[in-house]
């Protein structure tokens, strides 16, 4: 775990990353290091210049006819307000990426008729598609969406439109949290959904839950018999080297055609390749994980 994670994850030390990074907790709910599989979604947006819409996902219900639908905005604006992961982009400070929760982040809730004879469940399908060509901007608090269709029938539809970067959002449970919510209204009161934590505090309570001695147990008897890597004859050096090596154009639209043949990501086959290069030069016997 790096420094930053050390900080980040120990209470009441907080402040030491805001520091860091120069920022304002009045400007910020939390802000924290990159998991292992943002990073990889981030590389591999880099590496096929696809500006992250592969990682786009959609949620949709259709709603009754009767709905008030001034009521259904003012509820999901109240959930969204109430829900800090909604409000969350990267943030980059030198090669350092980060997850920022900022606060008071824009709303979007967009809110559209069709037209003749086109259902508001297939104007969503039609819009999401077209979503799918228009690159997001992760580095600004926009990564959650709220839209609104109503056909000349009557018949809404409602849909959530995401990037999967954020972490603790359910979409599921915010639109559980909507209901909720528009149905509180609809009786003069006020729906509060349980507060959300951060993810590194999610991360944290589910390793005093979940690490315990006989997990501990099972997997050191599991693992027991792993070869460890061995760094005989491998001469050691203190200071850091550092090599860049850039793949030419012709054999990266090669690799490329082979990762999306293969369904695997760039990245991963990257890793891949890096993994034989570290299990070659250390004259490994049998497979291990880099």
């Amino acid at each position: 775990m790096s420094e930053i994670s050390k900080i980040q994850m120990s209470n009441g030390t907080e402040n030491s990353l805001f520091n860091h990074l120069a920022l304002s907790k009045s400007d910020y709910e939390c802000v924290y290091p990159l998991t292992t599989t943002q990073r990889d979604m981030y590389y591999d947006i880099l590496l096929t210049q696809n500006n992250g819409l592969c990682y786009l996902f959609s949620t949709s219900i259709d709603l009754p006819a009767k709905i008030n639908q001034e009521r259904w905005k003012q509820a999901t604006e109240h959930v969204f307000n109430q829900t800090p992961q909604l409000h969350a982009h990267l943030l980059k400070n030198g090669a350092t990426l980060y997850q920022a929760v900022k606060k008071n982040s824009p709303f979007s809730y967009e809110e559209y008729k069709t037209e003749g004879a086109e259902t508001s469940s297939a104007f969503i399908t039609k819009l999401i598609e077209q979503e799918l060509n228009v690159p997001w901007n992760l580095f600004e608090p926009k990564l959650v969406r709220f839209v609104f269709a109503t056909d000349q029938a009557g018949n809404h539809t409602f849909c959530i439109l995401a990037h999967n970067l954020i972490d603790g959002v359910g979409v599921k449970i915010i639109i559980e949290h909507i209901i909720a919510s528009y149905e509180a209204l609809e009786n003069g009161t006020e729906y509060k959904p349980k507060e959300t934590e951060s993810f590194p505090a999610y991360v944290s309570d589910n390793l005093q839950s979940f690490d315990t001695n006989i997990i501990k147990k099972h997997w050191k008897e599991k693992l027991s018999n792993v070869e460890q890597l061995s760094t005989s004859g491998i001469e050691q050096e203190s200071a850091v080297v550092s090599q860049t090596t850039r793949i030419p154009a012709e054999l990266f639209v090669q690799i490329k055609r082979y990762c999306e043949q293969e369904k695997v990501r760039l990245s991963h086959f990257l890793w891949g390749v890096y993994g034989l290069l570290v299990k070659i030069y250390s004259n490994q016997q049998s497979d291990f994980l880099v």
